[in-house]
């Protein structure tokens, strides 16, 4: 019995982990991703890896995709595509998370997520946020088939003592 208390222990924090991955707030660190044909915003307030985030299959390739963030208290957004990799629950946290002072009342303690692959790393797209804490990158979508996974990594001075935060996670095929 004393052997398996090391386990259960191993599989209870596991489990855990996926409820804490980052959730997109509107104007602290929130993604949105806008797809044909009708690019009604989908994906905000969402959490990495959970119910919204995945997108499903869009057919009629190529064509364009939006991305736009919203976060107040940020300098700059780097966007993460992993074409290789699904949304990675549980995901890799780093610690300490960001105070709920600066991430708002609902994404503190749960905005330092990562839910992305490492191997190989995802491409970086830098964007500036304008005075509203907003940016927006579109991207041509080749013929099929592929899938995408992104996530926004913000420079945010108010993160301490990192100095960013991550948005939440979305995904999708063609």
């Amino acid at each position: 019995m004393t052997r398996l208390l090391p386990l259960l222990a191993c599989l209870l924090f596991l489990a855990a982990k996926p409820a804490a991955q980052t959730t997109g707030v509107p104007f602290v660190n929130d993604l949105r991703i806008l797809l044909p044909p009708t690019y009604v915003p989908a994906g905000s307030g969402t959490t990495s890896c959970g119910a919204g985030t995945n997108q499903g299959f869009i057919p009629g390739a190529p064509f364009v995709v939006a991305y736009d963030t919203t976060a107040a208290t940020s300098t700059a957004a780097i966007l993460l595509l992993d074409f290789f990799n699904p949304c990675n629950a549980p995901g890799f946290p780093l610690f300490p998370a960001q105070p709920v002072g600066c991430a708002g009342p609902i994404a503190g303690g749960t905005n330092l997520w990562y839910a992305l692959g490492f191997a190989p790393p995802p491409v970086p797209v830098v964007g500036f946020t304008n005075a509203a804490g907003y940016t927006r990158w579109n991207f041509n979508v080749p013929l099929g088939p592929g899938t995408v996974w992104a996530q926004c990594v913000f420079l945010d001075a108010c993160s301490v003592p990192w100095g960013f935060k991550f948005s939440q996670a979305l995904g999708f095929s063609w």
